[in-house]
């Protein structure tokens, strides 16, 4: 029998790859150009009016096709495109800075009136006649000295009358650096009257303090 024989051919893949597509794209983008051009030309010649609506019709079609292919281009870059890598936002760890603590410095424990200048101001506040000028030697010479119990005592007990006791103690005691022992002072006191009101200076002085 005659015959042919017949060979085992592999179908043809009819997919068309992403370069071939954009060829085929460019090819008919040059043939529209082209066409367009050439109907330009003819509607520059004189035609009558039904031949050049319908040249004019053909061009805005040409004209939309080409708009609509060069649309196509651009969407087919945008999905053949590698897409760029998405950035890594990595949180690094904040190291703690370090804080600095300031400590006020410790201010010096007062000193008591030097030992020479209390002695000269109670020797001049005994030689004077009268309890006023008493007072007045001790407001001058005091100045801005801080005083301990003993000298407070000494300089109460320079004054005759509880009145002139009292208006020491008020100038005295807020000057004691040693406010604890502000109680020895009571017995420098004749009557309780006395005691209280010299009590009440003390309290007043260690609730100012506190």
């Amino acid at each position: 029998k005659g015959g042919y024989k017949k060979h085992n051919q592999k179908p043809q893949s009819t997919e068309t790859t992403g370069p071939e597509l954009s060829t085929e794209i460019n090819k008919s983008l040059q043939t529209l150009r082209f066409e367009v051009a050439g109907i330009n030309a003819i509607v520059d010649n004189p035609v009558d009016d039904d031949e050049r609506r319908s040249i004019q019709n053909r061009l805005h079609v040409i004209d939309g096709e080409t708009r609509r292919l060069e649309r196509l281009i651009q969407r087919y870059l945008e999905v053949t495109m590698d897409a760029a890598p998405t950035p890594v936002m990595v949180q690094l760890p904040v190291e703690p800075q370090p804080v600095l603590i300031v400590q006020e410095p410790t201010p010096p424990s007062p000193l008591p009136m030097p030992a020479g200048d209390f002695a000269e101001m109670i020797g001049q506040m005994r030689n004077a006649s009268f309890s006023s000028d008493q007072m007045t030697i001790l407001q001058t010479a005091i100045g801005g000295h801080y005083l301990n119990t003993d000298q407070a005592s000494a300089i109460i007990g320079v004054f005759s009358f509880s009145s002139d006791k009292l208006a020491a103690a008020e100038i005295a005691v807020p000057r004691l650096i040693d406010p604890n022992q502000a109680f020895h002072l009571l017995k420098l006191m004749d009557f309780s009257s006395d005691k209280d009101k010299l009590k009440q200076i003390i309290d007043n002085v260690n609730r100012t303090r506190k």
